[in-house]
């Protein structure tokens, strides 16, 4: 017997077919008018000392990535092991990559919380001081990024690269300092609350507050700032290493593009993988600056293949075989086990 649909099911397949097909149209954008005959004879002549070169860069990014997430995860956990940081790391963006949407932050949390036994408020709280991070990087990199689109690289003065600099710094710090004063305040009051809800709240808050500390105490901002600096440095190298396997200039313009550009196609993870929406960003990023369509494509795909395959080896190799599992926490990002929980 078959069940009728559900609205709340009805909307979620409506979800899911909006999105493939927004993926889908976009593969399609991708590939309209497309040299074939250029694009294999784009991968044809590779150079692959250059390809080899950005892998490791690449697994150096993660290496960074690791070392800021365990600074930040100092107060909190200060005994958690790589091992077990890793495992979650790699986990959350294997879930990103065989899922809908960006679970892989859930399952991450939910990784690091069964097997360190922490507070998943704390984890969640830190993972969003990472997040909040990278996008004061991402604010400051897209912010070049549209200088260099409305004005050629020899107009743009020295100061104009700084203030967009100095705009991301203060929008980083005005957080840290007023979300301390907030927290102390909100703590404060959830303390003198004798009801239920406060006492519930009351330790969540607490939570939430040392999750946090990487952002609110100066000294560990200052650090989590330069990682943040060395990590999206080396994201901007490995993108211009690569245009080297492809007889590209190593122009920083280029560099940046892609970075952008990739990071937003991949931001709401319209298909498994991305495939589609990121080969069609990175697409723009390169022939929006006069990269021939056919060669922008084959940087796309071996670009895509590296940040792809990549982390599915390490899932597999810090995690085990466990598809299932991975599936598992992709598909369940409503249910309780979800929700982290002190």
């Amino acid at each position: 017997m078959t069940l009728p649909a559900t609205p709340d099911r009805k909307r979620s397949w409506l979800g899911i077919v909006l999105r493939l097909g927004l993926g889908l149209a976009l593969a399609v954008w991708a590939v309209w008018h497309l040299d074939w005959g250029a694009l294999a004879d784009s991968l044809r002549h590779i150079h692959l000392v250059w390809v080899v070169a950005t892998i490791v860069l690449f697994l150096l990014g993660l290496v960074l990535k690791l070392v800021r997430w365990r600074w930040l995860m100092s107060d909190l956990a200060p005994t958690v092991s790589w091992l077990a940081l890793a495992r979650a790391l790699i986990l959350g963006q294997a879930v990103n990559i065989i899922g809908l949407g960006r679970f892989g932050e859930v399952a991450r949390i939910i990784s690091l919380r069964q097997e360190a036994r922490i507070s998943g408020v704390g984890v969640a709280t830190s993972v969003v001081a990472e997040k909040l991070l990278d996008l004061a990087f991402l604010g400051l990199a897209g912010g070049w990024w549209v200088l260099l689109l409305l004005r050629p690289p020899r107009e743009i003065n020295v100061t104009q690269f700084l203030l967009t600099g100095v705009v991301s710094a203060l929008a980083v710090a005005l957080c840290a300092w007023f979300g301390q004063s907030i927290l102390r305040w909100l703590q404060a009051r959830l303390d003198q609350w004798d009801a239920p809800v406060g006492r519930w709240l009351a330790p969540r808050t607490t939570a939430v507050a040392d999750g946090l500390k990487g952002l609110t105490r100066h000294s560990q901002l200052g650090r989590g700032l330069l990682m943040s600096l060395a990590i999206w440095g080396v994201m901007l190298l490995t993108n211009l290493v690569l245009l080297l396997a492809f007889d590209l200039p190593f122009s920083g313009r280029l560099g940046l593009s892609v970075l952008v550009m990739g990071l937003l196609g991949v931001a709401a993870n319209l298909t498994p993988a991305n495939i589609g929406p990121e080969h069609w960003a990175i697409m723009f990023g390169l022939t929006v600056f006069g990269v021939l369509p056919s060669t922008a494509l084959a940087y796309a795909l071996v670009l895509h293949a590296i940040v792809t395959v990549l982390p599915l080896i390490l899932a597999l190799a810090l995690n085990g075989w466990h598809w299932a599992d991975l599936r598992a926490l992709a598909s369940r990002p409503a249910s309780r086990e979800a929700i982290p929980e002190p």
